[in-house]
């Protein structure tokens, strides 16, 4: 302690134990803006954008680079939706990699796990819960791919608390997903939880090709 307060120390340690731990999930290492590869979008117009998604995609890293260098924990929340393999992940791995050297918590979680955890964990929901509650207490989390988790009552009532906690706390949260249809994500998540998760992001749509093809089969 120092004048009452933890050492800088302490956060470092803490940091560093978040981004241990975020790699242990996550291929956080190999994700920063850098290396998210502008050359592996098409060249070729997009209907739908009006232009080539190779440069709208540089507009949406140009977004999340100023995003992460001016985070904050009352920053608005994200969203990337899109098909399979066209850098939501990254994206999302790339922020939180920025806003962690920042000194920010960080915590990232795929839907899935998320899901299967809370499962085990929150039958009893009189007793303590510290994963859902390092959840809603972060800076920033990622809910990677939503729409891959098991559905059920339980799941959309901890996924509405989760969220709903962290809407009222003002704490940004990003998401990805496979799912483009909000029709679809409504049916799924009801109309209660997806309109707190649409209405506090602002959505990007990514475009192009599966790029993990492209790389014979990695991420």
């Amino acid at each position: 302690m120092v004048n009452g307060h933890p050492c800088s120390c302490v956060a470092e340690a803490a940091r560093t134990l978040r981004r241990e731990e975020i790699n242990a999930a996550s291929p956080l290492a190999l994700c920063s803006f850098d290396t998210f590869e502008l050359d592996r979008y098409p060249a070729e117009p997009e209907p739908e954008l009006g232009g080539t998604p190779r440069d709208y995609m540089g507009k949406v890293l140009a977004y999340c680079q100023r995003y992460a260098n001016s985070f904050t924990p009352e920053s608005r929340g994200l969203m990337f939706i899109g098909s399979a393999g066209l850098g939501k992940t990254h994206m999302a791995l790339a922020i939180a990699d920025t806003v962690l050297n920042r000194g920010f918590d960080v915590l990232y979680t795929s839907s899935a796990a998320l899901a299967a955890q809370l499962g085990r964990e929150h039958f009893d929901r009189a007793a303590e819960d510290p994963w859902l509650d390092a959840c809603k207490e972060a800076d920033l989390l990622i809910l990677d791919d939503l729409g891959t988790e098991y559905i059920s009552q339980l799941t959309i009532s901890v996924l509405y608390e989760l969220i709903n906690t962290r809407m009222l706390c003002h704490r940004p949260t990003i998401y990805t997903s496979n799912i483009v249809d909000s029709s679809i994500f409504e049916a799924r998540y009801t109309e209660k939880v997806a309109s707190r998760i649409l209405g506090s992001c602002q959505i990007f749509k990514f475009f192009g090709t599966d790029q993990r093809l492209k790389r014979g089969g990695k991420r």
